[in-house]
Formats: C-alpha cells, structure tokens, sequence
C-alpha cells in the first residue's frame, strides 16, 4: 500500500489559487480592475486634476483599498463629485472580488475535505472487512478442527 503523508493537513492557499486560476470570472474582475486604475488615471491626470499618472493610479488605490492617506485628493468640484461615484464603484468591485476570491479558496477546501473523508471512509471499511473476513477465516478453520476432531471420537 501507498503512505500518502504528502495529503494529510489543509490545503495550502497555493494550491486553491492554483485551482481557481482558470476561472472566468476572476478573469472578468481583473478586467474591471484594469479599467477602474485606467478610468482613474484618465480622470485625475487629464480631465480633472491634471496629476501624474502615478499620482492618480496612487489615489485610485488608496480609494480602491478605502485606506484614503489623505494627501492628495479633488481640488475641482467636478472632481470631487467623479470621486464620490468613483469611491463607491471601488468598495463595491473590491467586495465583490474579496467575496469571489473566498468562495472559491472555501470550496477548494470544502473539496479537499471531502476527498479526505472518503478516503479515510475507505481504509476503515477495508480494514473492517480485512478484520471480519480474518475472524471469520479463523472460526472456520477453528470449527473444521474441532468438528473434525469430534468426528474422530466415538460420544
């Protein structure tokens, strides 16, 4: 018999990351986050606030990630009133990859577990049925003996 000691423990996050890699949908919010940096950049180094590319993409993600250092933000009420909308567009998208993100490490696991409990579930009926098979096999050859045995003599 094989020793798989390598599949003992929880499942490691490289491997659930490794499962849901080829997933449409994580594909699809790393596409709304690209255009979300994009639209942010647009936004604040051109049509609001004329700030460098990495200014903007810094404020986009200190809005995206709801830290909000507070050194840069809008001068410009049109800029102001593109954050609020901007900021709120941002939790949400962040909140629905967080909840994605867990779904699928939850069910990797829910998953690995499962694998696990059937293949204990194995070996314990196995070694059930090795051991009924093995006493049965000895009250057999116990009752030939002593039948034959009794046979011989005369009651």
């Amino acid at each position: 018999e094989e020793d798989d000691d390598d599949d003992e423990g929880p499942p490691s996050l490289t491997e659930a990351f490794q499962s849901i890699e080829n997933r449409p949908i994580l594909k699809l919010c790393a596409w709304y986050l690209t255009i979300y940096l994009g639209v942010a950049v647009v936004a604040f180094s051109y049509i609001f606030e004329q700030w460098t590319i990495v200014d903007s993409l810094y404020f986009a993600v200190s809005t995206f990630t709801t830290c909000g250092y507070g050194d840069l933000e809008p001068t410009t009420t049109a800029g102001q009133v593109f954050t609020i909308f901007f900021a709120i567009y941002g939790v949400i998208i962040l909140g629905v990859f967080i909840g994605i993100v867990g779904s699928f490490i939850s069910e990797h696991q829910f998953n690995v577990t499962l694998n696990n409990q059937e293949e204990y579930g194995d070996q314990v009926l196995e070694t059930l049925f090795a051991g009924i098979e093995d006493s049965s096999a000895t009250t057999t050859s116990t009752a030939n003996t002593s039948g034959s045995t009794n046979n011989g003599k005369s009651p």
